[in-house]
């Protein structure tokens, strides 16, 4: 299942939050269109783990959407960085994944973390 967020023009939340289980793998896709009508054209998308052991891939970037697969193999918490430039203006959005092992129990704040 693909998860998708809108970059709008003012007043973004900065971190979006979603979790899944280990070994899963889920594309991820940040429209910048409403932000860029602003701000000049994306040029060029930059996707940085910040913590965690999440694999990042396929990045690809196309009329202001930017995509990108991610991987976890090890359960925990993970913040991927998603930074859109535009040659004069840039805008970092965060993912903050928790990923689950089904194996291992984890308390009910956890499990409402999403």
């Amino acid at each position: 299942m693909a998860k998708e967020y809108v970059i709008r023009a003012r007043d973004n939340i900065n971190s979006h939050k979603d979790q899944f289980n280990i070994r899963g793998k889920r594309t991820y896709s940040f429209d910048f269109t409403p932000w860029a009508e602003d701000n000049n054209t994306v040029t060029s998308v930059t996707w940085t783990s910040k913590h965690g052991q999440a694999s990042i891939t396929g990045q690809a970037l196309a009329s202001n959407v930017a995509t990108a697969q991610i991987e976890a193999t090890e359960d925990g918490r993970n913040l991927i960085e998603v930074l859109a430039d535009t040659g004069t203006e840039k805008f970092s959005a965060y993912l903050d994944i928790f990923v689950r092992d089904p194996d291992k129990y984890y308390s009910e704040y956890l499990t409402d973390y999403c």
